[in-house]
């Protein structure tokens, strides 16, 4: 072996053993020191915690990158499950939603029921102001039920909605009070005044929406029923409001009154609400008074009803 050749190996040998016995002086040291492990450390910080990164960040590409090529589908699967499953929910929460709503009508129908002496016959509102020439609705009643021609009609709380016009087997045409040809003799009423309620149980009775607000029949009072009431006929002009006509120019009427059915003609019978005075008018011309009607009923609305036997 050349003499430059083995000056370099022992020159190495001689450093390796050098560089050993300084790192166990300085590790034997560092321990009877109680303190940390020099050489630990320096591996730890430039080797194993370096390694331990790039492992890491390795499996995140690989997770983000790689691996959701191939979960694609799968996800989108459940995707479409969910929705799937979200859309069903908020069906179930319509139908939920429809089925309280037909239960708190149900609930005025039978109380309505329950509180009139009247025959009545309930139905359902299949179709309202189907033709936009006439204001009219189709109710579920029809021959097979008995219902005629020029039966009254009223809504669910016992309001004069209309009368029959045609029938068919399962169903019958309703023409609505405010339609142009629709004519019904009223009478004016002023209502008693309102007790105050002071107690908490009355007002809540009085709030409730269970209870309809306007009386199936009402009744006047005692002066009213001593002094004849004012009468007209009340026709409808394709609004949302009633013309009562043909008042006696010294008629006692002002707006606040009640109006109600009259009796006469035969057609409906007497003391059915129909609405409330709003303005009154009058016609020198033809020296007589008009009144100017709200209806009870909302003719935009009308779900359920009654056909009057």
């Amino acid at each position: 072996m050349p003499r430059y050749t083995r000056e370099r190996v022992w020159t190495a040998f001689v450093l390796a053993l050098a560089i050993c016995g300084l790192v166990t002086l300085v590790r034997h040291h560092a321990q009877s020191k109680g303190g940390n492990d020099p050489l630990t450390n320096v591996s730890r910080r430039f080797l194993f915690v370096p390694a331990l990164e790039g492992i890491n960040g390795f499996g995140e590409w690989w997770r983000d990158d790689i691996a959701s090529l191939f979960r694609g589908p799968s996800l989108a699967a459940e995707n479409r499950r969910l929705r799937s499953k979200v859309a069903n929910l908020m069906q179930e929460n319509r139908l939920l939603s429809d089925q309280a709503d037909e239960n708190v009508q149900l609930r005025n129908l039978l109380n309505f029921k329950t509180r009139t002496p009247m025959n009545l016959m309930p139905a359902e509102v299949l179709a309202l102001k189907p033709f936009s020439d006439r204001d009219s609705a189709i109710f579920s009643r029809g021959i097979d039920n008995k219902v005629v021609v020029k039966q009254p009609a009223l809504d669910e709380n016992g309001n004069l909605v209309g009368q029959v016009t045609a029938v068919s087997s399962n169903t019958c045409d309703i023409m609505l009070l405010t339609d142009t040809l629709s004519s019904v003799g009223a009478r004016v009423f002023r209502p008693a005044p309102v007790p105050n309620i002071s107690s908490p149980i009355q007002k809540a009775a009085a709030t409730s929406p269970g209870v309809p607000s306007v009386a199936a029949e009402p009744i006047p009072s005692a002066e009213q029923q001593a002094e004849p009431a004012p009468v007209g006929i009340c026709v409808g002009d394709h609004s949302s409001f009633l013309q009562l006509t043909d008042i006696p120019p010294d008629a006692d009427i002002q707006v606040g009154d009640d109006v109600v059915t009259s009796g006469l003609g035969g057609v409906y019978p007497k003391n059915i609400p129909i609405g409330r005075v709003v303005a009154v008018v009058f016609d020198k011309t033809r020296y007589l008074k008009s009144a100017v009607v709200a209806p009870w009923t909302d003719f935009n609305h009308l779900q359920e009803g009654f056909l009057l036997r």
